[in-house]
């Protein structure tokens, strides 16, 4: 069971990344949930987690079913990205091809495979302490007209201040995972479309010459 101080981070984190989902679905098509609609693929965020030590979040994508019929294709589109993911500052510590199936009523089901993430952040990597004190003591400044965060639950200011540091943290790494994720998605789909192209017109001429 989480701490209080890993439900505290949860929540503050959780709260962060639903306004980053937000900024997201205006910059892109809005789909429900947590996701967002871009160049014929969709994303999700996952909610981040309170786990042993720090935090985890997913972040995933909807492998373009439409343009890679192929099902070797697909699996040749998510080891793409998945190098291309693996290659980030941060790396994932999983990367998984999911298959999830959608019930759209009557009966009817759809599945499609998506390109899985989990990030997992260690507290070392979320705050550090000696920088949280240096911003209480900016604070705490004669005449600072400065506006601490404030959490419920937390009293004090190096608690408040902790607590949105963590927060921060975590929206700009989904910030800067997602928007990776995109750009992959995007040099995947035109590398491999080229070669599927290429695939396609050997055939023809082969099924011609025949």
């Amino acid at each position: 069971m989480p701490t209080l101080k890993q439900q505290l981070f949860q929540q503050s984190a959780a709260e962060r990344v639903k306004r980053l989902v937000a900024e997201y679905k205006k910059r892109y098509e809005p789909k429900k949930e947590d996701r967002f609609h871009f160049d014929g693929i969709t994303y999700e965020f996952g909610p981040p987690v309170a786990a042993q030590g720090g935090i985890e979040f997913e972040i995933s994508s909807k492998i373009p079913h439409e343009e890679f019929v192929d099902a070797e294709f697909r699996k040749r589109y998510f080891s793409e990205v998945r190098k291309i993911m693996m290659k980030g500052e941060k790396r994932p510590i999983a990367i998984d091809m999911e298959n999830i199936i959608r019930e759209l009523g009557s009966d009817e089901v759809k599945a499609r495979e998506y390109v899985k993430l989990r990030y997992f952040y260690k507290d070392s990597e979320l705050y550090d302490e000696e920088e949280i004190r240096c911003q209480a003591d900016d604070y705490r400044k004669p005449g600072s007209k400065k506006t601490p965060p404030k959490y419920n639950g937390i009293n004090t200011l190096e608690g408040n201040l902790l607590v949105d540091a963590v927060a921060e943290k975590i929206c700009e790494q989904a910030r800067l995972t997602m928007d990776a994720l995109v750009a992959a998605n995007q040099e995947v789909r035109v590398s491999l479309g080229k070669q599927r192209g290429s695939k396609s017109g050997k055939e023809k001429a082969t099924t011609s010459a025949s």
